[in-house]
Formats: structure tokens, sequence, C-alpha cells
């Protein structure tokens, strides 16, 4: 039986397992929706004290692993990916909630971005839903706001589940140094934390520099424009 481990790509944290028998990996390149993560696999088994031999196990983030129950394994554009259900572990492999959702995230901020039945929500690390299931996708919690989508349209929530900027823009991604992109009737722009518009919405490609600044761009074979973190242009 082939089981597989889960580790986050940016995440230098690895979990360490002893294999006490001579072996030969299989390394697989296996990427979630966002393409964030890389499953490993191996021939041999793996054994934990949790109460089922998990085919996926996360880098612990804020103290909680995602765990995956495994299911069946298709093939996608990087390799594979699992259909089973997922759930988050401690540090001492203890269940802190059990495998039963469709997708999962890191925790970030206390919290962890969920999906089941086609509707997201949040959990706390006790596994309590605090935020409802009831958007069509969420991200996490960045800069204390989340990135929500309901009936179409994106905004923002707070940890309690109050709508801080009403959902408006056909696309919204999370808090970054106290702006966040959004995209309006095909346009990008960008809104600070109480929805004031900071850059207009005219660019068709945005992206964060390693610095943090600001790269945009306008139509095709254009040249890349350049702002500062706070939205203040410093030239092409």
């Amino acid at each position: 039986m082939i089981h597989s481990y889960w580790t986050k790509q940016k995440n230098d944290k690895k979990i360490v397992f002893l294999l006490t028998v001579l072996s030969c990996l299989i390394l697989y390149a296996c990427y979630d929706e966002d393409y964030r993560h890389t499953c490993k696999a191996t021939l041999l088994p793996f054994q934990t004290s949790l109460p089922f031999n998990p085919h996926c196990i996360g880098d612990p983030s804020e103290g909680m692993s995602l765990i995956s129950d495994g299911g069946t394994y298709t093939v996608r554009d990087a390799g594979l990916t699992s259909e089973g259900k997922w759930g988050y572990a401690n540090l001492n492999n203890e269940i802190g909630d059990r495998p039963q959702y469709d997708r999962a995230n890191d925790f970030a901020e206390g919290l962890a971005s969920v999906r089941l039945n086609s509707r997201s929500g949040f959990i706390d690390k006790t596994g309590k839903i605090v935020i409802p299931l009831q958007f069509s996708e969420t991200f996490s919690f960045s800069e204390g706001l989340a990135a929500a989508k309901l009936n179409g349209n994106w905004g923002y929530i707070d940890k309690t589940g109050k709508v801080i900027i009403p959902f408006q823009f056909t696309e919204g991604l999370s808090f970054s140094e106290g702006l966040a992109a959004v995209k309006l009737n095909s346009k990008w722009g960008y809104i600070d934390k109480s929805g004031k518009v900071i850059m207009p919405f005219k660019y068709d490609y945005t992206r964060r520099a390693k610095n943090g600044n600001i790269v945009v761009n306008i139509g095709t074979g254009g040249e890349d424009e350049f702002f500062d973190k706070t939205g203040k242009p410093i030239g092409k």
C-alpha cells in the first residue's frame, strides 16, 4: 500500500520519521488546488499513535497538522491528489478534528478555513465551528480579515464572522502589508482594511514582489509599474 506524507513547500520544518529497514522511496509531486503543498509517497507503511493510519500528515501550523484519512488518489496536472477527507491533529498526534472535510487549509491566526458539501467556514483548534459553513469559498485569515465569497462576490469578514468589507468584488485576495488586491469588472485594484480604494481598478495584472512592493501591468505587452507597500508609485 502506498502511504503519503504532506509537507508544505515554504516551511523548512519537516515531519521526521525513521525507517529502520533498507528502503527505496518513490517521491511524487502532489499539489492541492492552490498548488501550495507537496505529497511524498513511499512503499513502506507509516504507523502513528492516531486511531487510523493517515495517508497524509502536514507540517505543523500553529501547533496543528492537517491529516487525511486516505481515500483514493487521482492524477492531477502535477501528480497525485487525495480524494479522502481532511482533519487536524496536534503535535502529540492527538486528533483535534477527525477527517470529515472535503477541503481544509492550515491554521492561521487561530482559525482554519474548511469546506464541506460546497460550503466553507472556519473552525478553531478544538474543532468547533466558529464561523458557519455558509460561504462558497474562504481564504485563511491574514491581518485579522479573511476573504470570503458569497452569492458570487467576494468580501472580507473578521474572526466573529462579521462582514467588514461588503461582498462586491469578482475576486479578492488576502491582506498583506495592510492592502488587498481585489478585482472588479475584470480589472484589479487595491483596497485598505476599511474597504477604501487605494489603487484604482484599472490593472490587468498584479502581484507582490518579494520585498512587499506591488507590481501591476495594463494591457498585453505593457510595461510593469511599481508601487510601494502603501500604494505610492515608485516608477516603472
